[in-house]
């Protein structure tokens, strides 16, 4: 989504969440249960796979509410 802490990353459509904050991502609920466990503003490692197979990370700072 255009201006979400996902898009700052790089993270395009397609790519697939594999980690956050240290945890493994294994399925859309694993990813979801992490995301309400991350306090808005802090910093949190998110890593995913592109549609190339090509692994990344970076550091983001989610917001809460939808992206403006």
């Amino acid at each position: 989504m255009p201006g979400s802490a996902a898009d700052q990353a790089g993270i395009e459509a397609g790519d697939v969440i594999t980690s956050l904050a240290g945890h493994a991502v294994t399925s859309p609920t694993s990813l979801q249960r992490l995301v309400l466990q991350v306090s808005p503003g802090s910093a949190v490692v998110i890593g995913w796979v592109d549609e190339y197979g090509n692994a990344s990370s970076a550091t983001v700072h989610p917001q809460s509410g939808p992206p403006q």
